[in-house]
């Protein structure tokens, strides 16, 4: 009897061990989040029929014990510190809120390029007569700067040519084109984090090409079935890349 008890001891004790919370955070597979539901522009509003342009995320929560020693069932997790993870004395709401603004001003960047390849006259500002604007999402963070940014230009090229909600008649293969990259003023692809979890997030999508900065090539491990992963050094390549 003592021999029994004394079994649902330890198995009550690992129970409790497993999900005890840690100092470390899973970062997996995130949302991929079709761009054309968050790029507004004004007298073209409807979406491209034959093209979607995805933004990739990762997801971070606290890690227990128990997560930690599964880490190796789930494809693309990592483990990382929360110290590594947030700023010194920067709590998860403010790095949220920190990345919201990252987000915002990512728009903005991706915007004033986007008019700027599409041939629309722009003040010293780098206003524009078409107002872009864009829904709330969950993601935040600078990294989905490169996809808005050829969602946006696909929209106001579009507008241009007075084919919005057409396909386009010289569109190449394929439909989901997901990606992930922080935009520079100047137009540069910079590099990111957890690209190999957004991969598998933009594999899960259906993406058959998967667009990343030129300095995370290193960082793709795997391969990805027939989704092409493509590094990109400016938003010119990215463009050329998409089929534009």
């Amino acid at each position: 009897m003592r021999g029994a008890l004394r079994v649902v001891l330890y198995f009550v004790l690992a129970a409790a061990v497993f999900f005890v919370p840690t100092g470390f955070y899973l970062v997996q597979p995130g949302l991929a989040v079709d761009a054309g539901t968050l790029v507004m522009v004004p007298g073209c509003a409807q979406p491209i029929p034959d093209r979607a342009f995805y933004l990739t995320s990762v997801a971070a929560q606290r890690a227990t014990v128990g997560q930690i020693l599964l880490k190796g069932l789930s494809p693309g997790t990592g483990i990382i510190r929360a110290a590594d993870l947030f700023p010194e004395g920067v709590g998860e709401e403010e790095y949220l809120r920190s990345m919201k603004t990252k987000m915002k001003e990512s728009q903005g960047t991706a915007v004033k390029l986007a008019l700027k390849e599409a041939g629309y006259p722009t003040d010293q500002t780098g206003g524009s007569l078409v107002p872009v604007t864009f829904e709330e999402t969950e993601v935040a963070g600078p990294s989905a700067g490169l996809m808005f940014a050829l969602e946006a230009y696909e929209r106001l090229l579009a507008l241009k040519e007075g084919r919005c909600g057409q396909a386009d008649p010289g569109r190449k293969e394929g439909r989901v084109i997901a990606g992930t990259g922080v935009l520079s003023p100047s137009g540069a692809v910079e590099a990111v984090s957890g690209v190999e979890a957004k991969a598998i997030a933009a594999r899960r999508a259906g993406a058959y090409l998967f667009l990343i900065p030129k300095d995370n090539l290193q960082d793709i491990s795997r391969s990805f079935g027939n989704m092409k992963v493509v590094p990109v050094e400016d938003l010119d390549e990215a463009l050329r890349a998409a089929g534009f």
